[in-house]
């Protein structure tokens, strides 16, 4: 997987994640909605039966008061006439608030029959009933409203325990569509997590090759030029004694011109392969471009042991590709020759320059020292 690919492998899943994350959300609210609005409309049911149910007993009230006081009439069973009709007038009121259209109609009829039973009644006070009749003079209207409102509210419990049925259906519904929603999220959520993770780890990988490449060398895989300047700062920033030796090709254009391009180019891999053979671990050889070689050592890297090392190592190369290429070598210590890379650089290049003019083949170290005087090798 390329870093392009990995890019929009994470582009993808990171939709694929929001899309699941705003599905699983609507689905959420629709569900609480829904199971909100199904409540509500049961309470409502609820509430209305009992609405209906309180009429239904407050027109009952009415008979009773109305048999009571025709067995004796008194003021107070009067008192609880009026008390039982004004009773009715508030029942229906409270049953309109809840009602729909149909119960509007149904309340409506029920006040014209009230208002009938009601003058009846009130134009019969001082009739008596008749014996072995019903005790009630007024009777008819009420019984009328009696069976109505018997009606309405037996359709309102019915019109209940249908919404209590469906909810409890609606109920179910959730408790198997929930938890497979849940499972079905998370296993996406999860498998593009999974995604999001190989596709970054790719993305890191990819970076690391991208550096190491920029860092390297494409034909001989050693360090380039920003490398070995980038590992001198490092080593610099660390306070550490090194020394730089610039390491130069002599004759390697004769290669190119008689041997071909393929053949240079096979000697600079070997040539870097041996370099590489000869340093110790911790010390860094870099191609600076063309037959220019460079190496990084450490304070004790032995830097006359490198050196021979590195003049032997291209004499043999050059008999076992029959051409007439030796190396130079120019060396310069820091903190001795230089402090920055600008100015160790330039004292290698100057003794490098030196070792060329004494004859080629050899190596010059910029300043001598007791340990490494100058040594014209070759």
């Amino acid at each position: 997987m390329t870093s392009h690919g990995a890019s929009r492998t994470m582009t993808v899943a990171t939709a694929v994640v929001s899309l699941v994350l705003a599905v699983l959300t609507a689905f959420a609210v629709l569900t609480v909605s829904s199971i909100r609005a199904s409540q509500h409309e049961l309470e409502r049911l609820t509430a209305t039966v009992t609405v209906w149910r309180d009429l239904q007993l407050a027109v009952s009230e009415e008979a009773f008061a109305e048999a009571g006081y025709r067995r004796a009439p008194s003021e107070q069973s009067l008192a609880r006439i009026e008390a039982a009709v004004a009773a009715v007038l508030d029942r229906v009121a409270a049953a309109r608030e809840v009602g729909d259209a149909r119960d509007s109609t149904t309340l409506s009829y029920v006040t014209v029959l009230n208002d009938r039973y009601v003058t009846e009644l009130r134009r019969t006070l001082d009739t008596a009933p008749l014996p072995g009749d019903d005790d009630r003079v007024a009777g008819p209207a009420l019984d009328s409203m009696s069976t109505v409102l018997a009606g309405a509210v037996q359709g309102h419990r019915d019109r209940a325990a249908d919404k209590r049925a469906e909810q409890a259906a609606q109920t179910d519904l959730m408790l198997w569509v929930v938890p497979s929603g849940t499972l079905v999220g998370a296993l996406a959520l999860g498998g593009c997590w999974l995604t999001l993770v190989r596709a970054h780890r790719r993305l890191i990988v990819d970076a690391g090759d991208s550096a190491r490449r920029a860092a390297r060398d494409p034909l001989t895989g050693l360090a380039n030029r920003e490398a070995l300047h980038e590992a001198f700062e490092d080593r610099r920033a660390a306070g550490a004694e090194m020394a730089l030796m610039l390491v130069d090709l002599d004759h390697f254009k004769e290669v190119n011109d008689t041997l071909g391009h393929q053949a240079g180019d096979a000697l600079l891999v070997a040539v870097g392969d041996q370099m590489s053979a000869i340093v110790r671990d911790g010390d860094l050889v870099a191609r600076l471009g063309g037959d220019e070689f460079a190496v990084l050592l450490g304070a004790d890297g032995g830097v006359r042991r490198v050196a021979d090392a590195i003049i032997a190592a291209v004499a043999d190369l050059a008999i076992a590709y029959d051409v007439g290429v030796g190396a130079s070598v120019g060396t310069a210590r820091r903190p001795v020759d230089g402090d920055t890379y600008e100015e160790l650089v330039a004292a290698a290049d100057t003794a490098l320059y030196v070792a060329k003019r004494a004859g080629r083949g050899r190596a010059h170290h910029a300043v001598p020292t007791p340990d490494d005087e100058r040594v014209l090798l070759g």
